[in-house]
């Protein structure tokens, strides 16, 4: 289990793999400390309902950013994949997403909420930057 083993890894890695369904959340933030800080792809697997795009995957890897007390200065979607129907309304997804500057978690006061630009869309390759303040649309 990641979790528990792979010290020598940590802050080196530049490309990480995650296979796992429904939802790969119990694993993000050992990934985030995986994570090379300057560049990093994360390649995982998660359901999202069917009318929703490579937005709802940014949006999957605020939250987890947030709660685990991290920021990311970029965040690009390289490629986001509906592979299959996974249920009704529920489809498994899988996305690329590249992180560029990934600060340290801070445990002494709560971090700001990421939010997407307002030029997000759902087009591949397309950069999503996450801000510290609120965007209009």
């Amino acid at each position: 289990d990641n979790r528990i083993v792979g010290e020598e890894y940590v802050g080196r890695v530049d490309r990480i793999l995650m296979g796992y369904l429904p939802t790969t959340e119990d694993f993000l933030e050992r990934a985030f400390e995986f994570a090379r800080p300057s560049r990093c792809i994360l390649h995982f697997h998660h359901l999202c309902p069917r009318a929703h795009d490579s937005v709802t995957a940014l949006d999957f890897l605020s939250e987890a950013l947030l709660r685990c007390g991290r920021t990311v200065g970029e965040c690009n979607v390289l490629q986001f994949v509906k592979v299959k129907s996974y249920a009704p309304r529920v489809y498994h997804c899988v996305a690329d997403i590249e992180l560029i500057d990934i600060s340290p978690p801070s445990p002494s006061s709560p971090p700001p909420t990421p939010t997407l630009s307002s030029s997000a869309s759902s087009s591949p390759s397309k950069s999503f930057p996450l801000s510290t303040t609120s965007s209009t649309s």
